[in-house]
């Protein structure tokens, strides 16, 4: 994010903040289209007593071993939960790798803070920190959790080095309704999300749960909703909800368990599809088809929260999240906050397939629709986004990857990159040989994928366990934060 940027919308923010609503709803902060296919593959199986309960008292050590109190030991839970993060007495405690400070000890529960209409930003919907100064969180997103691509870092080596190494602010957890997923598996794929929210929340990285919808296109599916509504985890909600579908159970339950978290942001529909008949027809398919979906998660999530201060919600837009600013006339509505709504929009794009060129008059396609959403009040965040074509394959365009991370930047629009899969697809950061828990390969204490994998083997073209994408977009993470 530019310093002049910085400084013109901290400018705006603070001569805005009441008048716009945009004071923080959290305590004090702590310290300081795409159409990506699913792999076919077998699912594994999550063992019962897989470490989804993983320690959320953790001692986090930066990357240069001096050692953070991420999360408050038991003895402190009052001042962990001024922090937005849930605690944990009954595990053990344990060390772990992490930036210092920490994504979340740097900026707290987040916020949507909307600006007067006629700010000189060209917006008027920021991502903030718990004080209102606007933030770009930078991270990768998991493959399908379903799949062991996906699920194979679920392990405090790989997580250490996901937080310290690759110094992700924000973890995507992709979890693929169909195609294996949760449909097919919901208590072990549950169980994944969970272990997934625990490693992330333990090295105070913010942590997005992505109901993974890609084909059928359409959310109100039946695949969709009739998915895990039979599951045992759900009783009492089934009991107290009779006229609850899938994906409000799922949230419903996890907002329960996780309302709490500061650090965890809800993603309800990945990458509706085929919904309009055409891009003229956009707005009003949303307003009939999507907006009543998301709609009925986000009155359920805040519902069921387990705290006062609501956890952000973001919602995906037809074409595979291309149409963010179809919403702009007719947004969803939150019931927490009313006049300042935590809802963002999903914009998906890949470098090698959108806004390759650009039209006549300059601007690009999707990067219109983005200004013209921000225009409008809409919060977007770019929860998925490759370096390559929109099959998730092919060569990593470097020019387009680096001009649309520049768009990104100037409009301080945070994003999560495709993959951290070791499936062998150009789009895939991570080697399919790749040690499933990494080690320190270059005397620095944090594991990392910087050499070749314990056998010997790597990537020919980067002589290491990263491919060419996950070398670009490791540095481009690590760049953000100096």
């Amino acid at each position: 994010m530019s310093r002049k940027y910085m400084r013109t919308i901290l400018a705006i923010l603070t001569s805005a903040a009441i008048a716009a609503g945009c004071a923080s709803p959290a305590p004090a902060a702590s310290s300081g289209e795409s159409g990506t296919a699913a792999a076919g593959e077998e699912a594994e199986t999550v063992g019962a007593n897989d470490s989804s309960d993983s320690n959320k008292n953790a001692e986090a050590v930066s990357s240069d071993g001096t050692e953070v109190d991420s999360q408050k030991s038991s003895g402190d839970n009052e001042a962990a939960e001024q922090a937005g993060m849930a605690e944990s007495s009954e595990a053990p405690e344990k060390t772990v790798l992490t930036q210092s400070p920490t994504p979340y000890e740097k900026y707290g529960r987040l916020q949507i803070c909307h600006l007067p209409a006629d700010n000189t930003a060209g917006f008027t919907a920021a991502l903030c920190d718990e004080s209102g100064n606007p933030v770009q969180l930078v991270g990768m997103s998991t493959y399908g959790l379903q799949v062991p691509h996906g699920s194979w870092l679920l392990n405090d080596a790989a997580m250490d080095a996901v937080a310290a190494d690759f110094q992700c602010d924000v973890l995507r957890l992709c979890m693929y309704i169909t195609n294996t997923g949760y449909a097919v598996q919901p208590g072990p794929c549950l169980e994944r999300v969970e272990q997934g929210i625990e490693y992330a929340t333990e090295r105070g990285m913010y942590v997005i749960v992505d109901w993974h919808i890609l084909n059928p296109g359409d959310p109100n599916a039946p695949d969709y909703l009739e998915a895990g509504v039979n599951e045992p985890m759900y009783e009492e909600l089934r009991q107290a909800h009779p006229d609850y579908n899938g994906p409000q159970l799922f949230f419903a339950y996890l907002s329960e368990k996780y309302g709490s978290y500061g650090n965890v942001l809800f993603e309800t529909a990945n990458e509706p599809n085929g919904i309009a008949d055409s891009e003229s027809g956009a707005a009003e398919a949303w307003s009939r088809v999507l907006k009543p979906y998301h709609q009925s998660l986000v009155d359920v999530i805040r519902e069921h929260d387990s705290d006062e201060y609501p956890n952000i919600v973001i919602c995906g837009t037809d074409s595979w999240s291309q149409y963010v600013d179809s919403p702009a006339d007719d947004p969803v509505t939150d019931p927490a906050s009313p006049e300042a709504a935590q809802i963002m929009y999903a914009l998906h794009f890949y470098a090698g397939s959108h806004d390759t060129e650009p039209s006549a008059d300059g601007t690009y396609y999707l990067g219109s629709k983005i200004d013209r959403a921000l225009a409008h009040g809409l919060g977007v965040f770019v929860t998925e986004w490759g370096t390559t074509e929109n099959t998730g394959d092919g060569a990593v365009n470097y020019e387009n990857s680096d001009r649309w991370l520049d768009f990104l930047a100037e409009r301080g629009i945070s994003w999560c990159n495709w993959s951290l899969g070791t499936i062998s697809e150009g789009s895939a950061a991570i080697y399919f040989h790749a040690d499933k828990e990494p080690i320190d390969t270059d005397a620095d204490g944090i594991p990392d994928f910087n050499a070749p994998n314990k056998d010997g083997y790597s990537v020919e073209a980067t002589g290491t366990q990263l491919t060419e994408s996950g070398t670009y977009v490791r540095e481009k993470i690590r760049a953000a934060h100096e």
